[in-house]
């Protein structure tokens, strides 16, 4: 499941951008990072059947041309 897991966030996000920090607890999943666009990005796991209920964890934080983002998602069953 794990690496059907990150194959999935691998394969969805785009080339300009990179996570940070990939954590799991239970069925809930929490992703930093940094993309040209961090809504974009939210866009993507949600059209995902892996993930529902994604969110923003904090507010999306702009450096230069990328964003700073803090998502959570949750893992479909």
């Amino acid at each position: 499941m794990v690496a059907d897991l990150l194959r999935e966030i691998t394969e969805l996000l785009p080339a300009d951008s990179y996570l940070t920090s990939v954590r799991l607890e239970k069925y809930r999943l929490y992703l930093r990072g940094y993309a040209s666009s961090a809504a974009g990005i939210l866009e993507l796991l949600e059209n995902s059947p892996f993930f529902k209920d994604v969110h923003f964890d904090s507010p999306v934080i702009s450096k230069g041309s990328q964003e700073t983002f803090k998502i959570v998602a949750t893992l479909e069953q």
